[in-house]
């Protein structure tokens, strides 16, 4: 969990940090996604409380002009995804889902193909049985990226495959039967 000195610290940092995430210059909003990802990771559950100012801001950075702030903020969504329950996702995954696929899709970077996959499987992990609707499109992304040929995707296709054993996961036996031989 989060060290009690941050935890004391945490709300005079995050202001901080989430103006830094839309900063003018890419590397200032790039460090500030790393920033918001290991809070993300080491501050849970209190990073939670800030998921409202975190979140909108991450969506937007999915978008940046840089490939490196892409990246980093799908790092930050699966850092924060991860540890969300049910509940906590639900409002959000309808748009993270889309998001991601979108991003998966749209771009050629596989540094941002890799984190979206992992994103996308983390967010499947915190929805459990809520991802049950997305797991046919998601499955249809996983197979492509899992019949890359090229040694340089590789880890592409790891990350995919570990997507589809986190979606198996999350919905379960039955409603993933039909992907299984995919």
């Amino acid at each position: 969990g989060c060290s009690e000195p941050l935890r004391e610290h945490l709300s005079e940092v995050m202001p901080h940090v989430l103006q830094a995430a839309r900063d003018n210059d890419p590397q200032v909003r790039e460090c500030a996604c790393f920033c918001l990802g290991q809070i993300s990771e080491h501050c849970q559950p209190e990073v939670l409380m800030y998921s409202e100012q975190i979140l909108p801001i991450v969506f937007s950075l999915l978008d940046d002009q840089s490939v490196a702030v892409q990246a980093t903020s799908c790092y930050v969504l699966e850092m924060f995804c991860e540890r969300l329950e049910p509940d906590a996702v639900r409002p959000l995954l309808d748009s993270l889902v889309k998001k991601l696929a979108a991003m998966l899709e749209g771009t050629t970077k596989r540094s941002v193909q890799e984190m979206a996959v992992a994103a996308l499987a983390a967010t499947a992990v915190a929805a459990e049985e809520e991802f049950t609707p997305y797991v046919g499109g998601v499955a249809t992304l996983m197979t492509k990226c899992m019949s890359v040929t090229e040694e340089r995707l590789y880890s592409l296709r790891g990350r995919a495959l570990e997507c589809m054993g986190h979606m198996a996961i999350a919905v379960g036996r039955e409603v993933f039967r039909p992907y299984f031989q995919a």
